[in-house]
């Protein structure tokens, strides 16, 4: 298991810039099986609640979770999807977010890399994502995992932009060629 020491943004006050030791695929795990909970394993009716609150807030509670045995950090969801191509709406986000949930699972369960990056400012994005199509369009959703500095542990999910993916490029110039 990958363990990872993330540090608080720099204007945190003294006290929570401790650095955090993570063991960053137990919180995936823990990131994945949330938002399956909360999105597709209690049905449409609900996910479509949340994923209506998770459009209108900045994001939503989701729990706390306990570090190291003495630090408790609040859980929170967000969303951004600054780079989200075409109509937005619950069948496409849902349709991403099981792709991407699949694809972290898979390599959970084989215990294979996440191939996640981090930030200066201590942000990871867990780079197996959600690729969807719709209408043509390409949609990419990924998670990053964003601690902050008020004890908060931000689960993002992020659409990232389809044209930095040369297959995905691909594919939508050849359909292009061929509805011409």
């Amino acid at each position: 298991m990958t363990e990872e020491t993330i540090k608080p943004a720099a204007d945190a006050p003294q006290a929570q810039q401790d650095q955090l030791s993570l063991n960053i695929p137990e919180v995936v795990n823990l990131a994945c099986n949330i938002l399956h909970g909360g999105f597709i394993a209690k049905g449409d009716e609900h996910g479509k609640k949340l994923f209506k609150d998770l459009k209108e807030s900045e994001k939503l509670n989701a729990g706390t979770m306990t570090v190291g045995g003495k630090l408790e950090l609040a859980l929170t969801i967000s969303l951004d999807k600054k780079e989200f191509c075409g109509q937005f709406g619950f069948p496409v986000f849902k349709a991403g977010l099981q792709a991407m949930l699949q694809n972290i699972g898979k390599t959970l369960n084989e215990r294979g890399d996440l191939n996640y990056l981090t930030s200066d400012s201590g942000n990871i994005m867990i780079h197996k994502p959600g690729v969807i199509e719709k209408a043509g369009e390409y949609n990419v959703l990924v998670l990053v995992i964003m601690p902050k500095a008020n004890r908060e542990m931000n689960l993002c999910l992020t659409y990232i932009n389809p044209d930095q993916y040369e297959s995905l490029r691909k594919a939508k110039e050849a359909k292009k060629s061929t509805d011409e």
